[in-house]
């Protein structure tokens, strides 16, 4: 009779924990910006929130489900992020959206 033994050695391996990052919508203060939301409602209000901060974009056009603004001119020392607030007419929350304001890159040439 013949038998056959298996040894099994448990090591014990370290984690990796992932951490599925979900990127940031990038926008430059003072610019003009198109949004679509999911659930196709009629903007009134887009807010920029930072931290207890929210101050009113400039609607420019508004339609089902789209809405176009212009973002707050604010100065930046370096990238902050941000929460975007779509309200209806009532002032109800329609979307909220988070971003990252983020300085304008100039590219200078010589002449």
């Amino acid at each position: 009779m013949l038998i056959e033994t298996e040894s099994v050695a448990i090591v014990e391996l370290p984690l990796t924990e992932v951490v599925a990052r979900r990127s940031l919508v990038q926008i430059v203060p003072g610019t003009t910006v198109k949004a679509t939301l999911s659930n196709g409602d009629e903007v009134g209000t887009v807010l920029l929130q930072y931290g207890e901060i929210a101050l009113p974009a400039s609607v420019v056009e508004t339609g089902a489900g789209e809405v176009t603004f212009t973002v707050p001119s604010v100065a930046l020392k370096a990238p902050v992020t941000v929460e975007l607030m779509f309200l209806n007419s009532n002032g109800e929350l329609l979307e909220k959206l988070e971003g990252e304001l983020v300085a304008a890159t100039v590219v200078a040439t010589a002449e």
